[in-house]
């Protein structure tokens, strides 16, 4: 008999406040939180020398939407990539998100499975709080 699973999905999302930013001081923040990202996934803590990179498909799955354009056509298509053992592992790329709301900027990580991994080592938040230090910003829950 298989066990009946709930789970609640509760959808946090944040954001960067920067006072009185120009469009370019805001893409540059967003480029900023991307690269912080991926060095939060190399770097994880916990992992056999390679941080959370396994493919290199959630690393290389994360992009940046600005008014101007999207990185997103520069992400890790979906497909089958070699894993650390050398086992064929298939990958997915979530479609790619807007900006909406008023956001000036995205930063995103289309991976399928980065969620899982950003609840256990948070690398994509941490680079959030990271950049709001440098860009003397206010990391916000909405």
């Amino acid at each position: 008999m298989a066990a009946e699973v709930k789970i609640n999905w509760f959808e946090d999302k944040v954001r960067l406040l920067i006072n009185q930013a120009t469009a370019e001081t805001l893409a540059n923040a967003a480029f900023r939180i991307e690269e912080r990202t991926k060095v939060n996934i190399t770097e994880a803590p916990g992992a056999s020398g390679a941080g959370l990179v396994d493919t290199g498909f959630m690393l290389n799955s994360t992009y940046v939407v600005i008014p101007s354009g999207s990185t997103y056509g520069q992400a890790n298509p979906s497909g089958t990539y070699q894993d650390r053992a050398g086992r064929e592992v298939s990958r997915e790329l979530a479609p790619e998100r807007r900006l909406a709301g008023g956001a000036a900027a995205l930063i995103a990580v289309g991976s399928d499975y980065a969620i899982y991994q950003e609840i256990e080592h948070a690398f994509l938040y941490q680079a959030i709080q990271e950049t709001a230090k440098e860009f003397s910003g206010l990391v916000e829950k909405l």
